[in-house]
């Protein structure tokens, strides 16, 4: 019986070099489009800008889309960095460094991811089944063990973890040279560790996807262990960033949280740039995909599409993306039978920016109008993608 991470796994695909074209250039062209909403000044840009380049949630956007690139979907990333915050917040107020605080958390991470991998690779059980099981576990478990509100750190317990730099010369200061430091905001401090970790997983990647080639060594099996695992440490990794910025860990009461993680990943392609060794090329796109993530939930709508507090604009982001992706894959791999393929790869790619173009701003009919039409061409292109598969099926029984 085939296994389901066999059939998720991403292909090679004959033209991979064009799959790679589009996906990298669909996340620069979602960027280029939402760009007239960066015009901020310097200090707000560092903050509301770069600073959301490097974000917590961008270390779990890494563990899913490593997941992916082996053929597992890992449900468990919301739910464990919130298990690595609270960890790490219960060795701070314990007494215990960031940094010891921070591996104490990954260790947790890794266990989850373990037992994740465990499950999946040994008894070929779903990834999907097995990662939402484990979250909810660790989620009642969080919840039984911990205050309902979270852990908050002592105050003062962050006053170390702050950056500096040298203020405006003042000559009456009494730091050397005539300069005073000033505290830089917890956020930078997260973005730097953030962007850490990143470089770490980058030339991570990078040694994987070079000469040295693990799956000459190691079976299917366990590369599919070791992703889960490398996927809880990074979760975890990702409450200790939201622990550094806010200085409390909160509990999760929904195994679902950000859902910019799910736009987050399918904009960096872990399926479309599917060929061996395109693994950094996704990595390196993460950043840009999690920005263009954020920019869009923020701007890239016409009505309040907020329920149940998940901002719903970000799965019509989400669910857009991947159709584009599907298409433009189904289109490239038709080996010369375009036809179709092509107007729906076309049709899907042009709503997904007719409907960033609404997050540029302007009066609100031209919004409303762009917004309006993006989404009626996507839901076209799906409707022609559905038609067409009916047609196939259709002929292939007869």
């Amino acid at each position: 019986m085939p296994w389901f991470e066999d059939k998720l796994r991403p292909a090679a695909p004959p033209r991979a070099w064009m799959r790679d074209t589009v996906g990298v250039g669909l996340v620069l062209a979602v960027l280029l489009v939402l760009r007239p909403r960066w015009q901020l000044d310097a200090e707000r840009y560092v903050t509301d800008v770069m600073g959301q380049v490097f974000p917590f949630f961008l270390l779990p956007v890494l563990g899913m889309a490593l997941a992916l690139r082996r053929g597992a979907i890992d449900l468990s990333v919301w739910i464990v960095a919130g298990l690595g915050g609270v960890v790490a917040a219960g060795c701070v107020c314990s007494g215990v460094g960031l940094v010891p605080a921070a591996l104490i958390a990954a260790g947790a991470g890794l266990a989850v991811g373990a037992v994740n991998g465990a499950i999946v690779a040994l008894l070929r059980v779903p990834s999907g089944v097995v990662t939402i099981a484990t979250a909810l576990v660790c989620m009642w478990g969080l919840q039984a063990v911990a205050d309902a509100g979270g852990v908050d750190l002592p105050p003062r317990a962050t006053d170390a973890w702050h950056m500096t730099q040298a203020a405006e010369s003042d000559p009456t200061a009494r730091q050397p040279g005539g300069h005073e430091m000033q505290w830089l905001p917890l956020a930078v401090t997260r973005a730097f560790f953030v962007a850490g970790v990143f470089v770490v997983v980058l030339m991570g990647a990078l040694a994987g996807a070079g000469t040295v080639r693990l799956d000459r060594f190691l079976s299917e099996r366990w590369l599919l262990f070791g992703v889960l695992c490398v996927s809880g440490v990074l979760a975890s990794l990702g409450g200790v960033a939201w622990l550094i910025e806010r200085g409390a860990a909160p509990v999760p009461a929904r195994p679902v949280g950000e859902l910019r993680i799910l736009a987050a990943v399918a904009l960096a392609g872990p399926y479309l740039l599917s060929r061996h060794g395109r693994t950094p090329l996704v990595v390196i796109c993460v950043p840009p995909a999690v920005l263009a993530a954020t920019l869009w939930r923020q701007h890239a709508w016409a009505w309040d599409l907020h329920y149940g507090g998940y901002a719903l604009q970000v799965l019509q982001l989400t669910a857009m993306v991947l159709l584009a992706h599907a298409a433009v894959a189904k289109a490239i791999d038709s080996a010369g039978r375009f036809g179709w393929r092509i107007a729906v790869a076309g049709m899907a790619t042009a709503g997904l920016l007719l409907t960033a173009t609404a997050g540029r701003g302007g009066p609100l009919e031209r919004i409303t109008a762009l917004y309006v039409v993006g989404a009626a061409t996507a839901l076209l292109a799906a409707a022609m993608w559905l038609a067409a598969g009916g047609v196939r099926l259709i002929a292939a029984r007869r």
